[in-house]
């Protein structure tokens, strides 16, 4: 019994969490559509994506950890140059967002 108390207080820090993680990480990708080369924050964006795969992956939440890892690759690949990020990129991961909120 105390089990499930417990599992349903680490879902709902999850929760709070996440919710957070998506909000930052959501506002900082519109903020990048309209300034690309602003690289502190794709620095914060990138970590935000970062510590929200790693508490999916904690919890193994495995669909909230791959959509967090795809949204965590295309800004790695932004930090490196590699990639920019047009607004279909930007639109395409706040589809993942979305898909993360309701997961």
């Amino acid at each position: 019994m105390t089990r499930l108390i417990e599992d349903r207080e680490l879902r709902d820090m999850f929760r709070a969490e996440s919710e957070d993680h998506v909000r930052t990480i959501e506002a900082g990708l519109l903020a990048l559509e309209r300034q690309p080369g602003e690289g502190a924050l794709l620095e914060e964006v990138f970590r935000e994506a970062h510590s929200l795969k790693g508490a999916a992956r904690m919890l193994g939440l495995r669909d909230i950890q791959n959509l967090a890892h795809e949204i965590e690759t295309l800004l790695g690949e932004a930090r490196q140059g590699k990639a920019g990020l047009s607004a279909t990129g930007v639109m395409a991961q706040l589809a993942k967002l979305d898909q993360i909120r309701r997961l």
